[in-house]
């Protein structure tokens, strides 16, 4: 089985689906009747827990147990992205709207993926992870017309760093790289742009924190029109 390689064909073909099945998710729920669009939604979420946990079980090495915990941010995003999608709940929707669109979209450009390539259970696992959460963030928010404000960005910035707190110390004791905080990974990324560690750290931390904000507003500001509505936005579910 070759080896993988970044923006080689399995690569640009995943890219290629993503992007096609994200655009024709938002039509689809758009024109598809509610019972139908619950029933999808209820997949993606099903899809999204098996997949993830089996990878994560396959993927867990007693001898390696401090390399092979569950704790890079792309672990949890799954989950959350399965509990917005079955729950409705918001603040479920408002991380997943952060995380996928974002960190999601960048870690597909530029996978920090080695070793075999496609039809690799490694390779199924990684992308299944990334691209089914940015098909739940895209159905919720053109789809479903969901709609993030400052209290998800807010929400979504403090358990991003909970989950820093968390991994941090695991990386310290064990010597791994969780969320790549002590070192850049090997493979080509946008963290190359951001300096030497820990420089490139708070680079982020600055970047990430205003493309938030930035695709936060448009939505706060149409709220804020008159009449405070967002043409065809559905009722949300509780915090």
């Amino acid at each position: 089985m070759s080896t993988f390689v970044p923006w080689g064909t399995s690569h640009v073909v995943v890219v290629v689906l993503t992007v096609v099945g994200a655009v024709a998710l938002v039509p689809f729920a758009r024109r598809a009747p509610a019972p139908v669009v619950g029933k999808l939604e209820r997949t993606l979420a099903v899809l999204l827990v098996l997949t993830t946990l089996a990878y994560q079980i396959y993927a867990f090495e007693p001898a390696r147990a401090g390399q092979t915990l569950p704790l890079w941010l792309s672990d949890l995003v799954p989950y959350v992205a399965a509990y917005a999608l079955w729950s409705g709940r918001q603040w479920a929707y408002g991380m997943t709207y952060y995380w996928a669109l974002t960190l999601t979209v960048q870690a597909i450009a530029t996978p920090a993926l080695g070793g075999p390539d496609f039809p690799a259970p490694s390779f199924l696992a990684f992308f299944t992870a990334h691209v089914l959460p940015i098909w739940a963030a895209v159905l919720l928010t053109w789809g479903r017309r969901r709609r993030p404000g400052w209290t998800d960005y807010g929400r979504t910035v403090a358990a991003t760093l909970v989950w820093a707190a968390v991994a941090q110390p695991v990386n310290l004791l064990t010597g791994a790289n969780y969320g790549y905080l002590d070192r850049k990974p090997d493979a080509a990324s946008i963290l190359d742009l951001f300096g030497p560690y820990p420089t490139y750290l708070l680079v982020e931390a600055v970047v990430v924190l205003a493309v938030w904000a930035l695709i936060t507003f448009p939505w706060t500001a149409l709220a804020a029109r008159p009449g405070g509505a967002i043409p065809g936005q559905r009722e949300l579910s509780g915090g």
